[in-house]
């Protein structure tokens, strides 16, 4: 877990299906032809579909199909969507930097958009307009300025997004220095707003001392609260962490705790090991068949050698 692992980046929330090509095709050519494929999806009404193709024509360079993966977002699929528009801005700017310029503008309505939205009092949008000043979404140009006013306000209207990249903002020192100080204030009223990943940040500044030495207790007790307010990557590390100490009273059940914790709020990696611990009783608890049950639904997410080891699947 770090700090820039936790920076902003535009993400996407669309499946990438496969497919195989003619070994003999130029990526340009595949790209024509899985643009002409989204038209054709979009004609018919199969939206979904649509943005698959023109993701997988994106992702060879067609400027054309990544600006309109960003329309069919904005004018077919959705309504109002805070992270429909971060990728929707993602997509037009992958277009921009290919060199189409109605991309660019696409994107540049779009930010003007959001901060119009943002100034009318919408204060969930003012993180998303926060964000695209800091990348240069919609101008081209960084204005940390701007982010930490649109950050403010969702912030001051007690938007823990808003908080948490208002304190990220001052811990990395976008418009000069960091200020450690401010980071922890805006990253603890992220916290107390429920917001994991907020309490995370602060565990890390608590363990880092960048306050003065550092205070490893506080961290751990931030650690917690980030893996009960839903941040199950710290699920993951605590669950790591205590089941290294397992010779100490109370470890191994404080393992399992925190695996259960991580794997409810669905990260793969904390199933992963509490089956293998339930299965192999490495944690002091032996439940085969429990083991096997949260096994059973990742066989056909990535995990089949975690089901061929529990005996779900054929080694």
């Amino acid at each position: 877990m770090t700090w820039v692992g936790r920076v902003f980046l535009a993400g996407l929330a669309i499946l990438i299906v496969g497919f195989s090509p003619i070994a003999a095709q130029e990526p340009h050519v595949m790209a024509s032809s899985w643009e002409e494929s989204g038209d054709g999806a979009v004609e018919d009404g199969r939206y979904n579909w649509a943005m698959q193709v023109y993701n997988s024509a994106c992702d060879l360079n067609s400027p054309t199909a990544c600006m309109k993966a960003g329309d069919l977002l904005r004018d077919q699929l959705f309504v109002d969507d805070i992270g429909l528009y971060e990728n929707d801005a993602f997509f037009y700017d992958l277009g921009c930097e290919l060199g189409l310029i109605e991309s660019c503008k696409r994107n540049q309505e779009l930010y003007a958009f959001l901060d119009l939205r943002c100034k009318g009092g919408e204060n969930d949008i003012c993180v998303v307009s926060g964000m695209g000043h800091l990348q240069g979404f919609g101008t081209g140009t960084i204005n940390p300025a701007a982010a930490r006013t649109a950050f403010t306000s969702a912030c001051n209207a007690d938007v823990p997004d808003g908080c948490y990249r208002l304190g990220l903002f001052h811990y990395t020192g976008q418009e000069g220095a960091p200020d450690f100080s401010q980071a922890e204030q805006y990253l603890r009223k992220a916290c107390d707003l429920n917001l994991g990943i907020g309490c995370a940040e602060l565990g890390l500044i608590y363990q880092d001392g960048v306050l003065g030495s550092p205070d490893f207790d506080a961290a751990i007790d931030m650690y917690h609260l980030a893996c009960t307010r839903g941040d199950s990557e710290t699920c993951l590390m605590m669950g790591d962490a205590t089941a290294l100490s397992t010779d100490q009273e109370g470890y191994a059940e404080t393992a399992i705790y925190y695996y259960q914790l991580g794997c409810g709020g669905g990260n793969i990696a904390s199933c992963r090991a509490l089956a293998y611990a339930l299965f192999e009783g490495t944690l002091g608890e032996q439940d085969i068949a429990r083991a096997r049950a949260i096994a059973a639904p990742l066989c056909d997410e990535g995990e089949a050698q975690l089901c061929k080891d529990l005996g779900i699947l054929e080694p």
